[in-house]
């Protein structure tokens, strides 16, 4: 694929620049040239170019600025642009000082063949490099999204290693009755089922070791809350945790309390089918079966309602800056905001990644405006602390009236996503698309 790179040529002649930058075009690249001469020019240029290469020319003189300075620079940056260094074939120098100096290589600029293959190999190098450091985010946002589901979930969860607890939820501890946390950790598993159950424990926990897929659940009776003997069953799995191999035991919220297990389930499936997991708003199927309900029931007369869709503004930098959990997090911080500063009670959905939706009473546009005008500005009021950051945003806000049931739920809506569109393309505002006298007949 081509790629056009940002190249700083640090102290470099401008003939002598030139050669190079033809030679890296050569080899398939588009080139966007930095001269620069001194410190200052350098650091703005890091800040603001971010670059792909620097090539840092060896003066037979004293440099402007050292290689080592260079170096401590684009540390200090934050970025990872390898620095080749460019010398006279004439000049003696220690290839090895510059190398500990911070230079990916050292080129003699007469051998063009030589810098070539530099060229790409620190290309190939930082490419890896930046791809690499995104599945690290990627992983360490997975692990945090796995610890937020293992949080809120209602069956008992812990982790053991060698048989003694190293993780485990708050379900777990309140199953056995344990208040503090280091009550548990390195306690053994033996520890927490009953004398007559331990050796059976004991020999099951050594055959799952050895085949952990022949040897998944176990049956024993454990000691819970208040010295309750409970028979349990009880799942596990081969896990890991901090790349460290370990052994995952579920308990079933419906298994510990069997007479009510059948109705916790029912309405775990029925939220899981009505809502968004990751904000706990409302999806959007469940919206529109709303909307179309309202739309059939709608009073000609006094009773109107809107249709509002609000989309935070720039949601995508939020999420390249702060990562996708974080960013999950703050659209259910701002929806729930959203939904305490509204006059009556609504049903906040998630309606798109940055979008929500959601249905009010307003008996025409000026008092529409006015509701979520005041809705608006408790959003934007608003700093957030997500994660250790601190983040606030706008809304770009489409609604529309819903005048009686003689036009589909499905033209609402997008009377609603037109009018968002024209907000979102002036940004921060609120429009209201208002259809005129054949549009209400329709």
């Amino acid at each position: 694929m081509y790629q056009s790179l940002r190249i700083i040529a640090l102290e470099q002649k401008a003939d002598e620049a030139e050669i190079l930058f033809r030679a890296i075009k050569v080899t398939g690249y588009g080139v966007k040239p930095i001269q620069i001469n001194d410190e200052d020019s350098l650091a703005s240029a890091l800040e603001e170019k971010a670059p792909n290469l620097i090539l840092y020319r060896i003066s037979t003189n004293k440099n402007t600025i050292s290689l080592n300075e260079v170096t401590k620079l684009v540390e200090l940056s934050g970025l990872q642009t390898p620095i080749i260094a460019i010398a006279d074939e004439k000049i003696e120098f220690e290839i090895t000082q510059y190398l500990l100096d911070g230079a990916a290589d050292v080129v003699q600029i007469e051998n063009i063949e030589h810098f070539k293959l530099v060229v790409k190999r620190c290309l190939a190098s930082d490419n890896t490099t930046k791809e690499l450091l995104a599945l690290k985010n990627e992983l360490v946002e997975a692990q945090e999204r796995c610890n937020t589901l293992m949080s809120s979930s209602k069956d008992a969860i812990a982790y053991i290693h060698e048989g003694m607890h190293i993780h485990f939820n708050e379900a777990y501890l309140e199953l056995f009755g344990i208040e503090n946390k280091s009550d548990l950790e390195g306690l053994s598993m033996i520890d927490l089922v009953t004398a007559e159950e331990q050796d059976n424990m004991k020999s099951f926990l050594q055959s799952h070791n050895k085949k952990p897929e022949e040897n998944s659940q176990f049956i024993t009776m454990i000691i819970a809350a208040n010295n309750v003997v409970l028979r349990q069953t009880l799942e596990f799995s081969p896990a890991q945790i901090d790349g460290e191999a370990c052994t995952q035991i579920v308990i079933r919220a419906e298994a510990a309390a069997p007479q009510t297990g059948e109705l916790t389930h029912t309405a775990q499936t029925e939220f899981l089918v009505t809502h968004d997991i990751s904000s706990g708003f409302y999806n959007r199927t469940s919206l529109l079966e709303e909307l179309e309900n309202t739309v059939k029931n709608i009073d000609s007369s006094n009773n109107k309602r809107a249709f509002v869709l609000c989309k935070i503004d720039k949601y995508e930098s939020l999420q390249s800056n702060m990562g996708v959990l974080k960013a999950d997090q703050f659209y259910g911080k701002i929806g729930k905001i959203l939904s305490q500063a509204a006059v009556d009670s609504i049903n906040i959905a998630r309606f798109d990644t940055s979008v929500y939706g959601f249905i009010l009473s307003a008996n025409n546009d000026d008092q529409l405006k006015e509701i979520i005008g005041s809705m608006r500005i408790s959003v934007k009021g608003h700093v957030l602390e997500i994660g250790g950051k601190s983040a606030s945003c706008t809304l770009s806000t489409g609604a529309t009236l819903i005048y009686d049931d003689s036009v589909d739920s499905s033209e609402i809506v997008s009377r609603a996503t037109r009018a968002l569109a024209e907000a979102e393309r002036k940004g921060d505002t609120l429009e209201v698309y208002t259809p005129d006298a054949n549009e209400k007949s329709q």
